[in-house]
C-alpha cells in the first residue's frame, strides 16, 4: 500500500474531490458546484458530526477568522463605520455569508481523512491528467495561435484552455507536483531508467509550459518549491539538480525562438533592475513607468486600510473603498477588484485582526511542519508527499509576491482544499509512518 492513511475504497467523497483539478479548468461555477456539492452531501450525511473532530490549534484559528469577518460586518453595519451605498454594503453582507462554504469545506474534508474516507491516490492521478492536458494545450495554441477550444492568443499571452483568465501558469505551478508524485509512486514501470525518463521528461514539460505561459510568479514560486525541495530531500538531489541544471538552457532557448517570451523575461529583469539598483544606487536612472502596476495595487491595499484599521470594511469591500481612500489621500494608484497581495487584501477586508489571524495560521502551519521534522530516518515515499503539500501552501502564503485575490473562488478553494489536506496529513506522522511505504 503506497499511502498507509488512505482508505482505497474508491467513494462519492473521493470522486468529488479527485474532480477539482478539472473543475479548476472549466471555471468558477463548476469549482462552486464541486465545492458545493461536497458541504452538501457532509451537512445531510454526517451533519455535526463534521465539526467534532478534535480540534488543532490551526482548525481553531480557522474557526476564528470567519468568526472576524462575520465580526467585520456586524460591527460595520451597528457603528456604520462606512459609508457605502447600500447595494454595495449587501455586496458586502452576502459575499460575507457565501464565503462560509468554504468552512463547512474544510472541516468536511478534515472529518473525511479522520475517518480514512478519502482516496488521494484519485485525486493524484485526476491533477496528474489535468496538468498534461494544460501542458499541450498550450503548446497547441503556442502553434497554431488558438488552443484546442479555439480560444486565441489574449494579452500577448499563452492562456489555453483559460480563455481570458490568464491564469495558466499558475494552475500548473499549483497542480503539477501531483503529475511527478504520479510518476514516482503510482504508475508501475518495467524498470528505474524508464521511471527516471518520464520523470524528467514529466518535469521539462512542466518548465517549458509554465515558460510560454507568460505567469512569472508561478515561475519564480515553482523554482521556490523545487531549490526547497532539494533542501529537504537528498536522495532526490541528483535527479532534481539535473532539472535545475536544464532550466536555464530551456529559458534561453525558448526566449530566442520566441519573441514573446523574451519580452515577458527581459521586462521582468528591467523592472527589478530598475526598482532596486536604479532606485537605490542610481536615482538619475530610476524611471516610475518602469515600475510594476502591481506595487501601486499594493499601495492602494495599505491607504485602503487606513479607512477601517481594527475591523477592515468587510470581504470583498476593496473595490468599492479603495474609490473612497483615492479620493481622501488626493494620490495616484490603482484601484482595481483587490489590492494583489493576499496579505495587504486581508489587511484592507478585515483589518488588523484578520491580518494577524491569518499571521498565526501561517505560522501554525510552519509549526506543525517542522515539529513533525524527522532526525535520521530514512523518508518513506508518505513523508514526501506530506512535505510537498507543506510546499505548496508556503508557496501560496509567501508574503510578497503579487496575487488574485484571497476571497475568489480560485484562490480560496484552493487554499482550505490544501490545507485541509496537509492538516490532515500531519496527524497521521509518527516515526512508524515515515518508514512505511
Amino acid at each position: 500500500m503506497v499511502f498507509s492513511f488512505v482508505n482505497h475504497k474508491i467513494n462519492f467523497i473521493s470522486i468529488l474531490l479527485s474532480l477539482i483539478p478539472l473543475s479548476f479548468i472549466a471555471g468558477n461555477p463548476a469549482i462552486n458546484l464541486n465545492i458545493i456539492l461536497i458541504v452538501i452531501y457532509a451537512l445531510i450525511i454526517d451533519k455535526k458530526k463534521i465539526f467534532q473532530i478534535k480540534l488543532l490549534p490551526v482548525d481553531k484559528l480557522i474557526i476564528i477568522f470567519f468568526l472576524a469577518s462575520l465580526l467585520t460586518i456586524l460591527l460595520n453595519n451597528v457603528g456604520g463605520s462606512h459609508n457605502l451605498e447600500q447595494s454595495d454594503n449587501n455586496h458586502i453582507i452576502i459575499k460575507t455569508f457565501l464565503f462560509l462554504r468554504y468552512l463547512i469545506f474544510y472541516f468536511a474534508l478534515r472529518y473525511y481523512f479522520e475517518k480514512n474516507q478519502i482516496n488521494l491516490n484519485l485525486f493524484f492521478i485526476t491533477s496528474s491528467i489535468c496538468v498534461l492536458f494544460v501542458c499541450f494545450d498550450l503548446f497547441y495554441q503556442l502553434s497554431f495561435g488558438k488552443d484546442i477550444f479555439g480560444y486565441p492568443i489574449f494579452h500577448h499571452k499563452i492562456s489555453g484552455p483559460f480563455g481570458e483568465e490568464l491564469i495558466a501558469g499558475s494552475y500548473l505551478q499549483r497542480f503539477s507536483l501531483f503529475l511527478l508524485i504520479t510518476t514516482l509512486y503510482l504508475v508501475k514501470f518495467k524498470n528505474k531508467f524508464n521511471k527516471n525518463f518520464f520523470l524528467y521528461f514529466f518535469s521539462l514539460i512542466i518548465f517549458f509550459a509554465i515558460i510560454i505561459s507568460g505567469n512569472r510568479i508561478p515561475f519564480l514560486l515553482f523554482l521556490f518549491i523545487v531549490f526547497s525541495f532539494l533542501l529537504i530531500n537528498k536522495n532526490l538531489r541528483k535527479f532534481f539538480l539535473v532539472i535545475l541544471i536544464t532550466i536555464p538552457f530551456v529559458l534561453y532557448l525558448v526566449a530566442k525562438n520566441n519573441e514573446r517570451v523574451f519580452n515577458n523575461f527581459h521586462g521582468l529583469y528591467d523592472q527589478l533592475n530598475n526598482i532596486t539598483y536604479n532606485y537605490f544606487f542610481n536615482k538619475d536612472k530610476f524611471n516610475p513607468r518602469q515600475v510594476p502596476e502591481q506595487i501601486y495595487q499594493f499601495r492602494s491595499g495599505i491607504y485602503t486600510w487606513y479607512l477601517n484599521k481594527t475591523i477592515g470594511g468587510g470581504i470583498k469591500s476593496f473595490k468599492f473603498n479603495c474609490w473612497d481612500a483615492h479620493k481622501k489621500i488626493n494620490n495616484t494608484w490603482s484601484c482595481d477588484t483587490h489590492p494583489h497581495n493576499y496579505y495587504l487584501e486581508v489587511l484592507a477586508e478585515l483589518g488588523l485582526i484578520g491580518l494577524l489571524i491569518v499571521i498565526l495560521i501561517f505560522i501554525s502551519l510552519l509549526m506543525i511542519f517542522f515539529k513533525k521534522i524527522p532526525k535520521n530516518i530514512k523518508l518513506s515515499y508518505n513523508y514526501v508527499i506530506y512535505q510537498v503539500f507543506f510546499l505548496l501552501l508556503l508557496a501560496e502564503f509567501f508574503p510578497i509576491k503579487s496575487s488574485g485575490s484571497f476571497f475568489s473562488t480560485f484562490n480560496a478553494s484552493y487554499i482550505f482544499l490544501m490545507m485541509a489536506i496537509f492538516v490532515s496529513i500531519s496527524k497521521k506522522v509518527n516515526k512508524k509512518w515515515y518508514l512505511n511505504k
